[in-house]
This record gives C-alpha cells, structure tokens and sequence, in this order.
C-alpha cells in the first residue's frame, strides 16, 4: 500500500516589518515570498488558515455603511467569482477573506475583526511578490471594492496560509 505523503509550509503575512512594501497608500501592500515556498512542478493547495484587520470604528457615518471587509490578493486568479459589478460574466477569485459586519455595528476607537469565509483554492505556482488589497462592499455599492483608506489609515492586516504541496 502507498503511503501519500503532502509536504505542507505556512506563510504567515502582515501588513508590517521591513518585508511590507506599501503600494497604494494604506490599501495595497506587497511582501516578497521565500522562493523556499516556490517549488516546481507542484500544485498547491492554499488554505487560509486565520485572519484578521483593524478598522477604525469611531467613523460612525461611514462605518455604519459598510457590509463586509476583507482582503484580496493577487495568488488565487486561478479561479472564478460570480460577484461581478456590472455584466453577467464571471471574474478572477481574487477574495482571500472576508468579515461580514452585517450584524457588527458598534462604535469603538479600533475594532479587529477576523475572518468569517473559509477559503481553499488550488493554484499552480506562487508568485515573487504576494499583492494584497484591503477590500469593502457597502450599502451603496452593493459590490466589493478596494477599501476607503479613510476606515484604515495606518491599520493592521494579518493572515496566515497553509501551502500544501502536490505533484502535477
């Protein structure tokens, strides 16, 4: 009988440290992965395994208007989102987690929420650099948008992934 065997590493990634590089003013970041993570010919199976983002609260006017948050990223393209804001074609995933605030409305200085979503997805390779944007929908809106840096100015996002290794 064949024992399989999954090599698994995790990757914990912050909006903080030297290796951060800020690429839009507190709503775009940017992290170099380890090419250690980056092996060849192996799918991945990535997991998000926690997450979590501050948000400054006590912007009452905006903050009651808000439906979700969360984080995209550019590693997860290899799939598709139905949530599209105009047109009836689907889009590239690009959602590594999600917090509903539909019943979280509270006013306080700084709230951390972590995420509600489960994500997994496969991919078949890691990039150089792991992009991550902080990400809204609204009442408004309706539909997902890159975050008004206004709610976030300075503020913490951190996640951690599970990268499980499979042969092609």
């Amino acid at each position: 009988m064949c024992e399989m065997h999954n090599e698994f590493k995790l990757l914990r990634v912050t909006n903080r440290g030297s290796n951060s590089f800020e690429t839009v003013t507190n709503q775009q970041f940017a992290v170099n992965i380890p090419a250690d993570l980056r092996k060849p010919n192996k799918n991945i199976l990535v997991e998000v395994v926690d997450g979590c983002m501050s948000i400054d609260s006590t912007l009452t006017n905006k903050f009651e208007d808000l439906e979700e948050v969360g984080v995209d990223c550019n590693i997860c393209s290899g799939s598709y989102d139905a949530e599209a804001p105009n047109g009836f074609n689907c889009g590239n995933l690009s959602r590594l987690f999600n917090v509903n605030l539909n019943n979280f409305h509270t006013a306080g200085k700084n709230v951390t929420f972590y995420k509600s979503s489960n994500n997994q997805f496969f991919i078949s390779s890691l990039p150089e650099k792991l992009i991550f944007t902080r990400m809204e929908t609204t009442t408004s809106t309706g539909t997902a948008k890159p975050a008004d840096a206004t709610y976030f100015s300075g503020k913490y996002i951190s996640f951690t992934l599970k990268l499980s290794y499979y042969d092609k």
